[in-house]
Order: C-alpha cells, then sequence, then structure tokens
C-alpha cells in the first residue's frame, strides 16, 4: 500500500515508514526491491520482520489484525501469500491525504483540514500525535495510473483507493477511467465520505462492474455535521444518487465514538433505505474517544440499545457479527489510565466545540458528562 504520508508497506499493518514513494520508481520497482524481498525471506524462514510483529503480537492476544478488521469491507478473506513467486495480487493506496472534512476523530495525518486548527490546538495542548510530515501535501501523480495499467490484469483481488478524500484528486477519476476501459469487472474498493458526486464521476463510477462503494457517514443532521464538519444536506442528495451509479455493493459505514453511540438509532431509521448499514468500524485510535469509556450507567444504556437492534438485520449477512463484536467492545473494561483518557476527552471535546462553535452536549446530552470535572466522573465510575 501507499500510505497518506507517501509511505510504501507491504499492508496497511506494517508499521516500518522508511520506505518512501517517489513516482520514479514503479510499483513494481517497490514489489521486487530488496527491502520486500527481506520481508518476504523473514515470512519464510521464520524470522518475523519487526514491521510485522505488531499483528503477531494481537493475534497472539487473541485480537484481530488491522489487517483482519479492513477485510469486513472488501469481498474476500486473506488471499494466500506466494512467497516463493510473488506477485501483485491486490493494491491499496492513500490518493492524497487532501480532505474537505475534519471529523473528531480523525488527524492532521489523515486530513489536510485539519493542518491549521491541529497546530493551533498544539499551541495550547500537545497530547495528539504530530509527524511535521503531515504539515505536507500529498497526492499520486498521474504517473502512478500509468504504472497500474500494465499490471491490471494481475491484480485479481483489485484496488482499494483510500484517502484523505479520494474524490478531491484528479487522479482517482484518472484511474477509475482506466480501469473501466481495460478491466472495468476489476473490484474496486473505494472509501469514500461521498460528499463529491458530479456527473463524470457518475458516469464513470457506472462504468465499473465490481464497484464497492464505502461511504462513511456517522450520523444525521446535527451529529453529522458535528463530527464531520459538513453539510448534512450535501451528503443526503449525494445519497439520493445513489442508484444511478448501480454499484455491485454499496454499504454505509459509521465511525462510531462516544459522540455518536446513542444517535444509531436515528442513522438507521434514515439511512438504511439507501444501503445496508455497518457497524464493523469503531474508534479505537484516538483512546479518548472510545465508546468504552463511558460511565458505567451510559455504557449499560447503549449497550441496552444495541441489545435491541439484535434480529433487525440493518446490514446484510454481518449484522449479527458486528453487533455482538460492538457489543462486547462497548463493555470492555479501559483499564487503569481511564482518569487520563476521560481528562483527554473532556480537552478535546473543548477544543471540538469551540471549533464547530456549538457544544457536543447541545446536540447529544448524554455526552454532558464531558462537561463535568473528571474527579467527580472517577468517584461515579
Amino acid at each position: 500500500m501507499i500510505s497518506t504520508s507517501g509511505v510504501v508497506k507491504p499492508c496497511v499493518s506494517y508499521n516500518d515508514d522508511t520506505l518512501i514513494y517517489v513516482p520514479q520508481k514503479t510499483l513494481q520497482d517497490y514489489f521486487h526491491g530488496a527491502h520486500f524481498e527481506k520481508i518476504r525471506k523473514g515470512h519464510l524462514s521464520g524470522e518475523i520482520p519487526q514491521g510485522c510483529k505488531t499483528c503477531v503480537s494481537r493475534r497472539n492476544r487473541g485480537l484481530p489484525t488491522k489487517w483482519e478488521r479492513a477485510e469486513s469491507r472488501r469481498r474476500f478473506s486473506s488471499f494466500p501469500v506466494p512467497y516463493d513467486n510473488p506477485h501483485l495480487q491486490f493494491v491499496e493506496v492513500a490518493m492524497t491525504n487532501h480532505c474537505n472534512m475534519n471529523c473528531a476523530m480523525c488527524s492532521m495525518e489523515y486530513s489536510s483540514k485539519w493542518i491549521r486548527p491541529e497546530l493551533e490546538f498544539r499551541k495550547q495542548n500537545s497530547f495528539r500525535p504530530y509527524d511535521p510530515r503531515w504539515e505536507k501535501s500529498f497526492s499520486v501523480s498521474k504517473s502512478f495510473v500509468n504504472q497500474v495499467e500494465p499490471i491490471v490484469e494481475d491484480l485479481v483481488y483489485g484496488i482499494e483507493l483510500i484517502g484523505g478524500e479520494p474524490l478531491m484528486v484528479p487522479e482517482t477519476q484518472f484511474l477509475l477511467e482506466m480501469v473501466a476501459e481495460k478491466k472495468p469487472d476489476l473490484p474496486i474498493y473505494l472509501i469514500t465520505n461521498f460528499s463529491i458526486l458530479n456527473d463524470s464521476l457518475i458516469e464513470v463510477l457506472g462504468k465499473l462492474k465490481n464497484l464497492n462503494l464505502h461511504l462513511s457517514i456517522d450520523g444525521v443532521g446535527e451529529i453529522y455535521e458535528y463530527i464531520r464538519g459538513f453539510p448534512y444536506r450535501e451528503i443526503k442528495n449525494n445519497l439520493q444518487k445513489i442508484s444511478l451509479i448501480e454499484p455491485k455493493y454499496a454499504t454505509i459505514v459509521p465511525v462510531l465514538s462516544m459522540y455518536n453511540i446513542f444517535q444509531l438509532k436515528e442513522l438507521l431509521a434514515e439511512l438504511v433505505s439507501f444501503a445496508p448499514v455497518r457497524l464493523s468500524h469503531f474508534v479505537h485510535f484516538p483512546e479518548y474517544l472510545a465508546i468504552c469509556l463511558l460511565p458505567k450507567d451510559l455504557k449499560e444504556k447503549a449497550v441496552a440499545n444495541l441489545r435491541s437492534l439484535k434480529g433487525k438485520n440493518f446490514g446484510g449477512p454481518f449484522w449479527e457479527q458486528d453487533l455482538e463484536r460492538l457489543i462486547q467492545f462497548v463493555g470492555r473494561e479501559p483499564g487503569e489510565n481511564y482518569s487520563f483518557l476521560i481528562e483527554k476527552a473532556r480537552t478535546w471535546t473543548r477544543q471540538m466545540n469551540r471549533l464547530r462553535k456549538k457544544a457536543i452536549w447541545e446536540i447529544e446530552p448524554e455526552m454532558n458528562f464531558l462537561n463535568f470535572s473528571p474527579r467527580r466522573l472517577i468517584n461515579e465510575r
């Protein structure tokens, strides 16, 4: 994959950022180069590369890896890796770090719209992760599309396009047009906030025979606008045009956090007529927005609300599985650092309130616990 920082990795979970993408090198140059070859040899010999050890650790603890969580939005499970005869089968690429939203759970690493406010926030409080590379713009060039064209026949598992917001840059449409012409049945996984949808884009998307739309929509009305910082009416208008595209699959996937968990039923009531809703994505990082940080009485209420959705199937064949995983996550104990994370949640929420010019508890009264002193919260817990 190519990340929003322009780092080339064998997969989304690999945590070594030393290999930087440059347009002069092709995807094949990277894939067959010394860096990737060393990784493959490590797996063949049983000497797990340093960048892969996070996943190994998670598996040893019975936890899903980041790659396995990503599979929930794809139409295949882990494909066999031909270490002895390596060839590209699947490409994931962050087309850009440009984005037209500054979502509450996101950061300047993935959204250019966070750069200015985040740097302002850092003058007051610097608990958020920071890397100077995140201040720079990154987009793949048109030459990247030219690199994909000769290998498109080999990509049996397809291409996943992420961002930023991938539809903000013209290179994404160039790539989609090339696929529509050369191999229209290639699986395309487009991860989008669905804020950009013009006539030319509708036309090219309609030509893709194996298009999988993953629509990141976290709520309806005011809670959506608080979380995403974008007018909800524009998203609703675009959803009404989805039938013009006729994707093979379209799924609405809200990113669930303490901010929107109590308005899930409203989301389901309004949006399920457009596409199935999956509950597979909930905030792990930043930890201070995780649902499992809710006070005990609110956690019990959230779990009761989720249990009331059992058997209703708003999300297709994965509904019950997603729901049970979410219920288990909400019930998790946050650990010894609870007071520290709650203080972060309160600090971040104050900053979000200033940015949105509205307090979250005016939209969702259950969030009023973030308006209390942290000491009172901890005592109540």
